[in-house]
């Protein structure tokens, strides 16, 4: 995830990447994301929402995220 740091890029979808992980989520911080889609995302923890939060976020897919809670939504 980090050679994308820096791009324009508004939509990014990682479903069913399941060695995606907090420390990769990093990496996405000040992005111009809209969209983001980690559905099945299961090393994605509570942690690695705070990196998105400001984001102007329209669409998110967090289902079949195991270890995301719903106090991990209130960084958003």
């Amino acid at each position: 995830v980090a050679h994308l740091k820096g791009m324009p890029l508004t939509n990014a979808n990682f479903h069913g990447c399941k060695s995606l992980t907090n420390g990769g989520v990093a990496h996405l911080k000040g992005m111009p994301l809209t969209i983001i889609d980690f559905h099945g995302c299961q090393n994605v923890t509570d942690e690695a929402l705070t990196y998105l939060k400001g984001m102007q976020l329209t669409n998110v897919d967090f289902g079949d995220c195991e270890n995301l809670t719903d106090k991990a939504l209130t960084h958003l």
